[in-house]
């Protein structure tokens, strides 16, 4: 699995408390950062158990999930990954 990770400040913490709402469940996960040399970190992640049916997401999303996408692509997530696990539920713009 791959994911980008970024630092978070108390505040940053706050904002997204704001946005995934009551229905996330916060979690610290260990992640292995490809780096050199390679370190493993903590990760925040929000997670929702309760709801794990396939849906449509919110069309604010999407743009934002292009975004990420870019990002990620920039940064060398293989575009094979993309496209098997994360465009079957986000459109291109």
């Amino acid at each position: 699995m791959y994911a980008l990770v970024f630092g978070l400040t108390a505040s940053d913490k706050r904002r997204l408390d704001g946005y995934e709402g009551p229905h996330f469940q916060k979690r610290v996960h260990s992640v292995q950062l490809i780096t050199l040399p390679a370190r493993t970190t903590n990760a925040l992640v929000y997670i929702d158990e309760g709801d794990t049916t396939a849906g449509t997401p919110r069309a604010e999303y999407i743009p934002r999930m292009n975004k990420a996408i870019t990002d990620a692509l920039e940064k060398g997530i293989p575009e094979d990954y993309i496209h098997t696990y994360i465009r079957p539920f986000i459109p291109p713009e």
